[in-house]
């Protein structure tokens, strides 16, 4: 391997996301390397220590986490078989390391999962996670992974071709279009105060957000830290707080049009246009880095979706890692792992499960940290900030009811129009206050000659989520509801509620939190959480061979594309500690992960080696 030292690579991709995580990261190791002026106490844990770091980064002729000689480890186990884990089992394959996957379901994919009615069309199905893939630079790891697996992919339609989706609020139906700002008085909404009111939805977001995202922008192409500084200022504030807090810290600068603080009815007023109920409840750092993630240079974005559903991603996958030509590569489904096992006196990782326990050299897991805890990790080697990460990170709530009908009726121009609707949707989203809250029409058939005839009549996430949840385990009910939004939303008659009736074959609920195997959709930062938690989720436990990977360990929450940088992150922290004469190779055919550098890797590595949360003595301590 050449004599490479870290600090010669570039810095992280070049977008405020990732240069925002960036820096959380920088900032965690700077206040690790100063010593703490508070008074030593002996038995203190965890505690701010200067440890050492450098030895990590010089290049050595020995592993620093060594491979066993003997066969006492197979060498990488990977928990979980969805998009995370079957693209760490391609990484490893790519860099001649065998893998096994321990998957709970007989399904892989995970939050891939596309569902196909039984006996029906080409074109019957529809996502019950991942569904749309914005074409931007930082989903182009996303875009790269289709092209590798010749996966085809379709135009989504992220507002309908022809104009006649809606917007149902207070039972009232509108027409969406792009010119007109939300203001109140267009759904007879009374009692909001008028200077608030009066500027529309998106004025008011906008005068809370872009302060901070122009800040981190500017942070990105300058490679400066004041915007991420600012935004860490106010990182222990939820949005919903800091729109409506008398606060002490209220800088002008930030309140362009004056209208702090927002009086709680505007605040709910906003959260009830701009996501979903409760979504106020999550960090303001966390609303700020989301209207970062479709674009922040103003362009036009082409959506995508995956022909024939998103699950053909982790189909294609499955049949490359089974093609020849790479070292060996096993999947075990329905095995649940029930355990996570460090041995320290041979110093490798088991994965249990109810047929025994296998130990390898290292352990990724991608499961959810819902699910990670509850297997037994009573000796997986996690320290304290570990396992508070675990506990504390909530998993956000959302459902899909996707129902077949005998037509696509909402296609029809003449349908829609006879029962009272505007007319023909081809494509697009459709949003109401009713339960149903987001309402898709497939985007994968429009212009086909056999177009789908399933609907997303409800898509639904955090509370709005857990009210379906609870609707679900009545037929009748959630039926009911469902039909009756759909008729509303439509702006239908009482003949067109009865022909949605008489429409329906077919209805398939599902709800995130019910599945035992996901126990949440994906990973909700609080106030705070981004600084204090990510750090110890972006660095290996069980000294340096346990690693945990997932759209969670990744600046990208909630999207396909932090899943593959977080198992790319993994894989090459275990390249880095284990396989160093593979490391070259592997940058030049992947590149580094986002928002990361060789340094800030392995000094992620060096902080579980050096035992600084440990709760026996540092290296050298007596």
């Amino acid at each position: 391997m050449a004599q490479t030292t870290a600090s010669s690579f570039p810095s992280a991709a070049g977008d405020p996301v990732n240069h925002y995580a960036q820096n959380v990261i920088k900032n965690f190791h700077r206040e690790l390397e100063t010593p703490s002026a508070a008074p030593q106490q002996s038995e203190a844990r965890p505690r701010t220590l200067s440890f050492d770091a450098d030895k990590y980064l010089r290049p050595a002729e020995q592993p620093i986490i060594p491979v066993p000689s003997s066969n006492l480890a197979e060498q990488v186990g990977i928990i979980g078989g969805g998009i995370g884990g079957l693209y760490a089992a391609l990484l490893l394959r790519d860099a001649g390391i065998p893998s096994d996957i321990y998957e709970a379901s007989d399904r892989l994919g995970g939050r891939l999962f596309t569902y196909k009615f039984p006996q029906s069309r080409e074109y019957d199905y529809f996502d019950v996670g991942a569904m749309r893939f914005p074409d931007t630079p930082a989903m182009k790891p996303v875009f790269d992974l289709f092209k590798r697996l010749d996966v085809k992919t379709l135009k989504y339609y992220f507002k309908d071709k022809l104009g006649n989706s809606t917007l149902f609020y207070n039972d009232i139906v509108k027409k969406r279009t792009d010119e007109s700002k939300i203001v109140p008085k267009d759904f007879n909404i009374t009692g909001l105060p008028d200077k608030w009111g009066s500027l529309g939805v998106e004025a008011n977001m906008s005068n809370v957000i872009k302060p901070f995202k122009d800040g981190l922008i500017k942070d990105a192409k300058e490679h400066s830290e004041k915007g991420w500084e600012l935004m860490m200022e106010y990182d222990r504030y939820s949005t919903r707080g800091y729109m409506s807090d008398r606060r002490s810290d209220y800088r002008p600068d930030l309140d362009e049009k004056k209208l702090m603080p927002y009086p709680v009815s505007i605040v709910e007023w906003c959260e009830t246009f701009d996501g979903s109920s409760t979504s106020f409840d999550r960090a303001l750092t966390e609303s700020v880095l989301d209207s970062l993630a479709f674009a922040y240079d103003d362009q036009p974005i082409d959506w995508h979706c995956i022909d024939g559903g998103s699950s053909r991603l982790a189909d294609k996958l499955a049949e490359y890692l089974e093609s020849p030509g790479g070292p060996w590569h096993r999947v075990y489904r329905n095995n649940s792992v029930t355990g996570i096992r460090y041995h320290k006196g041979l110093n490798i990782v088991g994965v249990a499960n109810g047929r025994g326990t296998t130990y390898y050299t290292h352990v990724i897991t991608t499961t959810t940290l819902p699910c990670l805890r509850a297997m037994d990790l009573s000796e997986a080697g996690l320290d304290y900030p570990q396992k508070n990460a675990l506990r504390a990170l909530y998993y956000s709530s959302a459902t899909k009811i996707g129902v077949k009908f005998k037509t696509a009726w909402w296609q029809d121009d003449a349908v829609m129009k006879k029962y009272g609707g505007f007319g023909a949707i081809v494509g697009g989203q459709s949003y109401t206050d009713n339960m149903s809250r987001m309402i898709v029409y497939p985007s994968y058939s429009a212009g086909s000659q056999t177009p789908s005839t399933v609907l997303i009549a409800s898509y639904a996430w955090t509370g709005d989520a857990l009210a379906w949840t609870g609707l679900m385990q009545s037929e009748d009910r959630m039926r009911r509801r469902l039909l009756d939004d759909l008729a509303e939303v439509h702006r239908f008659n009482a003949n067109g509620r009865k022909f949605l009736e008489d429409q329906v074959e077919s209805i398939y609920p599902y709800s995130w939190n019910n599945d035992p195997n996901t126990m949440g959709s994906y990973a909700f930062f609080g106030p705070g959480d981004f600084s204090d938690l990510y750090p110890h989720l972006t660095r290996p436990a069980a000294k340096g061979r346990l690693h945990f990977a997932g759209e969670v360990a990744s600046a990208r929450h909630a999207w396909v594309v932090g899943a593959l940088e977080a198992s790319k992150l993994a894989v090459h922290r275990i390249i880095s500690s284990s396989y160093p004469e593979k490391l070259e190779e592997f940058e030049k055919k992947w590149g580094l992960p986002e928002a990361w550098t060789r340094e800030s890797i392995m000094k992620q590595v060096a902080v579980t080696l050096e035992g600084v949360y440990a709760d026996t003595p540092l290296q050298g301590e007596q």
